[in-house]
């Protein structure tokens, strides 16, 4: 007899043989990557378990699920064990109709969302046509690529109802606002799951946080007779989820459309196998190599600074592998304090705008982000701060305005808020006054800030400052790694230097084992294309 194997919001089966259970148990359970980590330092873990089971079991009634994300490996071990199955989809394409105190009434059938209204580009009509094809998927697409813009079509030509769930409030608005352009619906009609806010609508949007504080009763409004009411549910930037509360969430949908988005899905915690269980691996890989071919996105070169910054202490932590978080945040206080380092990053940022790029300034800490604008403020550049928290809202919005518009020179912001999530295209530049070279995935979607295409834009950079004295020649390995272009303020040339040749002479030669930062009289971006007017 054929194993049945429904689909809902998991994969369900009963009655498997014995030795196939123990084979789905051991590929459905992975070792905590942070507790090898942790143990590799000598530190606790007791917060983190040691192993991830996806997998779960229900003896009383013979009762096995997986998690959605595992049906191609599902079918290997049926196929292993030559097991029969079929396949009985109870996945939900959205609720016939729903209506109450809580929720507008919506009809299945009638046209829930207007033709989405951009041309799209044939990157993103790939990426709709895979996502309607596989319905269960993970789309991989470089920042700036729009893959708002690529789910916002998908959910104008599925017309079932929808909820896009997201882990920073700046990317909510921000998409709330791309809703009213790109599909036409106005804030007021769209939903909104956040804090004390639950209004559903045929477009719904989420904040993870707000779902991870929900109890068994609030879940239990987004369905109805048993059936979610959701036929499509997408999480933007999927590698930036908790992974503690990330998996019970997306767990609990049976949409038959389960949608993952993201530049690049590995995570610096090396839990993507979470997210592999959610969505399954990648179904499409957009390059980034032909969006810069095609002018669709701009290559981000990368200069590296060096900088005078000692912190011994904090070197020797790295040394002996015991440093924490705690003392990275002791970093980032000593770094804000020193004079030196940040005027030499106010002189970085000085000289973009010198060379005619609207630039924004990235730090961890938003007192930090405050010095770094009131210095350039004194210099009389047209600066503006950007930062995350409610009170601070109006001021983000207004300055992310003058961006555009050109009234302002430069944002400064947090890696947390400006850094992630956030499209200005008319800026050019960015300038990482604190630490960012450690994580890949990080510095991507920091350079993704600048990637994106202007009219009069030509080109683009990050300015990395590099504190040899700290961390030493990791930064540049892995920044050489990282970029299609890098090239670092050579002390002993004055001038910049492809990272290859750099690390090849000081090795060679010794080099000094400190720089004499760039002076006002050295026009140190003249080497480097500077772009048009904008229009």
């Amino acid at each position: 007899m054929a194993i049945e194997v429904v689909i809902d919001s998991r994969l369900r089966m009963n009655d498997l043989p014995e030795d196939v259970v123990k084979k789905l148990c051991e590929l459905f359970t992975y070792d905590n990557p942070q507790v090898k980590k942790l143990e590799a330092m000598g530190r606790r873990y007791h917060k983190e378990p040691k192993t991830y089971e996806t997998w779960k079991s229900n003896p009383r009634v013979t009762k096995f699920t997986l998690p959605r994300g595992g049906l191609t490996r599902l079918r290997e071990v049926f196929d292993e064990f030559d097991l029969d199955y079929r396949i009985t989809d109870n996945r939900s394409e959205g609720v016939p109709s729903v209506t109450g105190s809580y929720v507008d009434t919506w009809q299945l059938g009638m046209d829930l969302f207007p033709e989405h209204k951009l041309v799209a580009w044939d990157h993103q009509n790939e990426m709709v046509e895979c996502a309607k094809k596989y319905a269960q998927v993970l789309l991989r697409a470089p920042t700036g690529s729009g893959k708002t813009s690529a789910l916002l079509k998908l959910i104008s030509e599925l017309q079932v109802p929808a909820l896009v769930i997201m882990w920073e409030t700046g990317l909510l608005r921000q998409w709330q606002k791309r809703i009213e352009v790109e599909l036409g619906i106005p804030v007021e009609d769209q939903g909104l799951i956040q804090g004390k806010d639950f209004r559903l609508k045929p477009i719904t949007l989420a904040m993870q946080q707000t779902l991870a504080r929900w109890d068994e009763d609030k879940w239990d409004r987004l369905s109805v007779d048993g059936k979610g009411i959701f036929g499509f549910v997408a999480c933007d930037e999927v590698q930036r989820y908790a992974a503690n509360t990330f998996v019970n969430q997306v767990d609990r949908f049976d949409a038959k459309y389960r949608v993952g988005v993201s530049a690049d899905e590995r995570r610096k915690d090396r839990k993507e196998f979470l997210i592999y269980d959610m969505f399954g691996k990648p179904r499409l890989k957009v390059s980034k190599v032909d969006l810069v071919a095609k002018r669709i996105i701009h290559e981000v070169e990368c200069y590296v600074m060096p900088t005078n910054f000692r912190a011994d202490w904090y070197a020797k932590k790295r040394e002996d592998k015991i440093w924490d978080v705690e003392d990275f945040n002791q970093l980032l206080v000593e770094m804000q304090g020193d004079t030196e380092r940040n005027e030499l990053a106010t002189h970085l940022i000085a000289e973009s705008v010198k060379a005619g790029l609207p630039t924004l300034s990235f730090t961890h800490r938003v007192d930090h982000a405050r010095k770094i604008d009131a210095a350039l403020t004194s210099r009389g550049i047209a600066s503006g701060l950007a930062l995350g928290s409610k009170e601070w809202s109006e001021t983000f919005d207004e300055t992310v305005a003058q961006l555009t518009d050109g009234r302002l020179q430069v944002g400064c912001g947090t890696f947390g808020k400006l850094g992630t999530g956030h499209d200005i295209p008319a800026v050019a530049a960015g300038v990482a006054v604190t630490p960012v070279h450690n994580n890949r995935g990080f510095l991507g979607q920091v350079k993704g800030r600048i990637c994106r295409t202007d009219a009069g834009k030509e080109n683009a950079r990050i300015i990395v400052l590099w504190d040899r004295h700290v961390f030493g020649e990791k930064p540049l390995e892995n920044l050489k790694r990282w970029n299609e272009v890098c090239k670092v303020w050579c002390e002993w040339d004055r001038r910049w230097k492809d990272i290859g040749q750099y690390m090849k002479e000081q090795r060679q030669h010794g080099r000094a084992t400190d720089t004499t930062s760039p002076t006002a009289e050295e026009d140190i971006f003249k080497q480097a294309p500077r772009p048009g007017r904008r229009k």
